[in-house]
């Protein structure tokens, strides 16, 4: 057997009419495969979600491949320009500067993150990130949704 499904019907979505096959009981292949139904404002519209979509299976594909994902929320840049401040201690004038410039900039990451979330009082929750990195938390990130530093929100995004 190929497949097994457990309903099949006729939909119309926008000016289009669709046939589903569901399998909504339990089978071998259920979970197996997924269609994706995308529409648009426009060519464009559709286009550009196509390509979205594309990119984020792309994205999820590889990370499922390698085993391994890089922490959001702003974890990587607070990390590096922590790491960067401790780097600018062994160098001295313009270089010192230049360093400890990149390090401040990068923080400007997770800070964006929190007021495009509009999360209330965004200077002390990336002062609290600052905090969890130089406490040895390498994994500390904002959770936007939570509106906080969390150590691992179990969360993949593409």
């Amino acid at each position: 057997m190929i497949a097994s499904y457990d309903q099949v019907h006729e939909e119309r979505v926008g000016d289009n009419d669709f046939v589903f096959i569901t399998n909504n009981g339990d089978s071998q292949y259920q979970g197996k495969s997924s269609t994706l139904l995308l529409r648009g404002a426009s060519d464009f519209v559709l286009d550009e979600a196509e390509r979205s979509v594309h990119d984020a299976l792309c994205a999820t594909s590889r990370a499922l491949e390698s085993g391994s994902v890089v922490g959001g929320g702003g974890c990587v840049e607070a990390a590096l320009s922590l790491h960067l401040e401790e780097f600018a201690t062994s160098h001295r004038g313009r270089e010192q500067v230049a360093i400890l410039a990149f390090a401040e900039a990068l923080m400007i990451i997770p800070k964006t993150l929190a007021l495009n979330a509009a999360l209330p009082d965004v200077p002390a929750l990336v002062a609290e990130l600052r905090v969890a990195h130089t406490r040895g938390n390498a994994t500390a990130g904002l959770d936007l949704s939570k509106g906080e530093v969390t150590f691992s929100s179990g969360k993949s995004r593409p």
